[in-house]
């Protein structure tokens, strides 16, 4: 008995059955060497393509619409995607859903250390509160804190606009 499958054509005569397909994926040397020796030739999970899964057919965009605007009609649409802070297409997609689009509010890098510095102080009013529940009396340094929190808070109200 022979290793390799065989068919039997009209004529009484028996031929070799036809090899396999190959695989139209590239292999390196290195691979052909992991499978003479009896390796695994596909990579660990750790290896493999990560990323943002393919989308299902169903969700994908496959619909392309171009449309022609006016000069000040294509400046307007850019400007009210920038303040949304999406893109031409996502600010549309959402218009024709019906979404309410408006503009996005960024802070101004200021106001982070600004906040930053506040949320400090508030740990230590956090910490002069526990010290005046177990003694019972406020410690030392307490209308500093509160001076520099009422400070900053002002600050922040200052830069906001609302003071």
């Amino acid at each position: 008995m022979t290793d390799a499958p065989n068919t039997t054509a009209k004529d009484g005569q028996t031929v070799p059955a036809p090899a396999p397909k190959r695989s139209r994926t590239k292999r390196s040397p290195a691979t052909f060497a992991r499978a003479a020796h009896g390796l695994p030739t596909e990579p660990p999970a750790a290896l493999r393509k990560r990323g943002r899964p393919p989308v299902p057919d169903a969700e994908a965009r496959s619909k392309r619409i171009t449309i022609r605007l006016e000069p000040d009609e294509a400046a307007r649409l850019a400007g009210l995607a920038a303040r949304a802070g999406l893109t031409e297409s996502e600010f549309i997609r959402r218009a024709i859903k019906g979404a309410r689009v408006s503009a996005t509010t960024k802070t101004p890098e200021a106001d982070f250390a600004l906040v930053r510095e506040l949320v400090a102080q508030g740990n230590n009013l956090n910490q002069i509160a526990r010290a005046v529940n177990r003694t019972r009396g406020v410690p030392a340094g307490t209308a500093d804190a509160l001076d520099k929190i009422n400070a900053l808070l002002d600050r922040l109200l200052q830069q906001r606009g609302t003071a």
